[in-house]
């Protein structure tokens, strides 16, 4: 299981898929931790949670890491074939050590 590594307060982790062509194969990705007065050239992802618990799986950094069905499906319609993708995804990128998830509805995003 993917185990949550705390990062400097002035930064944020960004995701890095990795590519893959073939379409079913397993989502893989890295985390990696970028400063916000440096950030490197990224895409952010919305999607809805659509009340959706983490059920299905990706690989990071060689660990298991649970994530939403909806996650799954953007990070699979997306993943490139021959290129890594630099995203930032608030389900994996915030919450990437939560093994319990509130209510998206009530969670408040602070600066």
């Amino acid at each position: 299981m993917y185990k949550h590594i705390p990062i400097h307060e002035r930064n944020i982790r960004v995701l890095r898929l990795l590519p893959n062509p073939i379409k079913t194969a397993q989502l893989e990705c890295e985390l990696i931790e970028a400063a916000l007065d440096d950030l490197p050239r990224y895409e952010a992802i919305s999607y809805t949670w659509d009340g959706q618990l983490p059920s299905w799986e990706i690989n990071c950094h060689g660990e298991k890491l649970m994530i939403t069905e909806n996650a799954d499906t953007v990070l699979r319609r997306f993943r490139r074939d021959s290129e890594e993708w630099l995203l930032w995804i608030d389900f994996i990128c915030i919450y990437s050590h939560r093994t319990t998830m509130k209510d998206p509805r009530t969670l408040r995003f602070a600066p």
